[in-house]
């Protein structure tokens, strides 16, 4: 039976690891800083209650090398990515870059924008003319 402990790095960011190393830990979050911000961007629109990041670590030994599953729930949708490689930092770069490329395909199906950052849906803050809204009630 593997060895599983949970974590947090981050309030929207919830970590499953299995069978790794504790003395890696910090080594694992510290890494995961350098994808989390280009995350952040792109989700920069969703407030905090919103979005939740599942990621599952685990190294099955050298020669199987490292796995990180990656699940980000929406309102919108639900993503998944997975990376394998012989290093900590192949697997979750390869998660990762999946997930931020699906990411944004996913932002630009739903909300129809793709700027740095999601931004609200276009014409959601825009007041409709008069006359549109008129026509909308008489229609």
């Amino acid at each position: 039976m593997a060895a599983s402990r949970n974590a947090s790095n981050g309030s929207w960011v919830h970590w499953v690891l299995d069978d790794c190393h504790e003395g890696s830990m910090p080594y694992i979050f510290r890494y995961f800083e350098t994808h989390k911000q280009r995350l952040e961007n792109l989700l920069e629109g969703y407030f905090v209650q919103d979005k939740s990041l599942t990621l599952r670590l685990s190294q099955r030994g050298a020669a199987a090398g490292w796995h990180l599953h990656a699940m980000l729930t929406l309102p919108s949708g639900v993503l998944v990515a997975e990376g394998r490689d012989e290093t900590l930092m192949g697997a979750m770069d390869r998660a990762v870059d999946t997930l931020r490329s699906d990411l944004k395909r996913h932002l630009r199906q739903t909300t129809g924008m793709m700027s740095p950052g999601i931004g609200a849906p276009q014409g959601f803050l825009q007041s409709p003319a008069a006359g549109s809204l008129m026509a909308a009630v008489t229609g």
